[in-house]
């Protein structure tokens, strides 16, 4: 009981958090354009408490916390005295509402920088830049990187966890070369390597960038289950499945995935025995491996290497909590981190809203309040720099889906005004009302959707 009213609470606490920021930057741009804002509410219903300013804007906190608004002067709802026409909403230019409309989301985005930029600057908990191995005629390989060094510095940043060495290394991405810092732990002393980045293929985005230098950083532990198998390849034709389990190979336990892989690749054309675990019952095969020829780099001569056609599990380290250090950053580099983590979560929403849209991702995926109350709790129990990233996530969601050209939010209203500045008068009140009975019959069923989603992950 005491947990679901402490989810119930910080929901509530972030809820009016992040109202409060949207409907400040419609207030805030509202006032610099010289329109009369008659209220300032959050929440609605009944009013627990209110107050006005000396412009005669009414502030009200009121008793159902699900939302907010800001009430300005309209001509278009209510009669408007001849001398506070000018103070109208409906009689500024185009561009002023639009400024007005857009500086809600605008809010929420600029709330989310700032709350990363703060995470950054008190601390926030990462993995050790520790290498955990490091592929055969890899990048890094070439470069003299080797299994147990730190990487402490990329072109003279200093790089304390991964977050960061990710961070310097793409800015360098396009580079032909680049200065890094390594030490192996067992030793203090610093050691210059030097990354040729010309080959670092970056095309693709389904795995960890730092897998195509080369490099395995201590996040991850690569399991013995197979998770892939290439049709036609020396593994399916040993009699290979997808959830086999390497226990031992020619007669040895094995003792990581990884490992196996690096056998694997010291071995072309070589026959290893088997012994696999497929659902619970032991089995030995033999693998015949193939061979494949990489070239990495600018050398022309090829190097050979063994091929199985396989790939294992990859997943987080259970004991993840020994790399971990706490990352703290001055301003300049907060301000970069921040950055990239709005835009990076940006892409991301407006990626899984489009597969939506079209249909690629299931309504199932879709959450509610009670998915985001739960979330509140536990961001909150992880301290307060956990939280200020749990509103920045959903600030940033907030702030996309508001922009959203739907009828009721404020991505509709600049739709209304595109049509308007493009048809030269504005959209007549029986489009915008019959619209807007749309838009909430939409919005609501979605809610439901998102609601019944929460329910029956319990």
């Amino acid at each position: 009981m005491i947990d679901l009213l402490w989810k119930m609470f910080t929901f509530i606490i972030s809820l009016t958090i992040l109202v409060a920021v949207h409907e400040f930057g419609h207030f805030w741009v509202a006032r610099r354009y010289g329109v009369y804002v008659e209220r300032f509410s959050i929440g609605f219903g009944k009013r627990l408490w209110s107050t006005k300013d000396a412009k005669g804007t009414e502030y009200i906190i009121a008793l159902i916390p699900l939302g907010g608004y800001v009430k300005m002067l309209d001509e278009r709802i209510q009669t408007v005295p001849l001398q506070l026409k000018d103070q109208a909403f409906n009689n500024k230019t185009i561009l002023q509402r639009t400024a007005i409309i857009s500086a809600g989301p605008l809010a929420n985005l600029l709330f989310a920088f700032l709350a990363w930029v703060c995470a950054f600057m008190i601390g926030v908990r990462d993995v050790r830049s520790l290498i955990i191995d490091v592929i055969p005629n890899s990048i890094a390989e070439k470069s003299g990187m080797s299994i147990g060094m730190e990487l402490k510095s990329v072109d003279g940043v200093k790089t304390p966890c991964w977050n960061s060495a990710r961070l310097e290394l793409l800015k360098k991405a396009g580079h032909q070369r680049v200065a890094v810092e390594v030490v192996m732990t067992k030793s203090s002393q610093l050691e210059k390597k030097i990354l040729d980045l010309r080959d670092w293929d970056l095309r693709n985005n389904t795995q960890d960038q730092l897998f195509n230098l080369g490099i395995m950083p201590c996040c991850y532990e690569f399991t013995s289950v197979l998770s892939h198998i290439v049709p036609n390849s020396p593994a399916e034709k040993a009699g290979l499945r997808i959830g086999d389990k390497i226990v031992k190979v020619n007669h040895d336990l094995l003792d990581s995935g990884l490992s196996f892989l690096t056998l694997i690749r010291k071995n072309p054309n070589q026959s290893l025995i088997l012994e696999i675990e497929r659902q619970g019952a032991p089995v030995i095969l033999t693998l015949k491996l193939g061979e494949k020829l990489v070239n990495f780099g600018q050398s022309e001569n090829k190097i050979q290497e063994g091929f199985a056609g396989i790939m294992v599990e990859i997943l987080p380290l259970k004991d993840i909590e020994r790399y971990e250090v706490t990352c703290r950053y001055n301003l300049y580099i907060a301000l970069s981190h921040a950055f990239q983590k709005v835009w990076e979560r940006i892409s991301l929403t407006m990626i899984t809203l489009t597969k939506l849209i079209l249909g690629e991702i299931s309504l199932n995926h879709l959450g509610g309040p009670i998915f985001i109350a739960i979330g509140a709790g536990a961001a909150a129990n992880n301290g307060f720099v956990y939280y200020l990233i749990f509103l920045a996530l959903i600030s940033i969601n907030l702030g996309i889906v508001n922009l959203l050209p739907l009828p009721i939010l404020d991505g509709g209203h600049l739709l209304f005004l595109a049509m308007e500045k493009y048809i030269g008068r504005p959209i007549s009140e029986k489009i915008q009302n019959f619209s807007y009975r749309i838009g909430l019959i939409f919005l609501l069923l979605l809610i439901l959707i998102a609601l019944y989603n929460d329910f029956s992950r319990f």
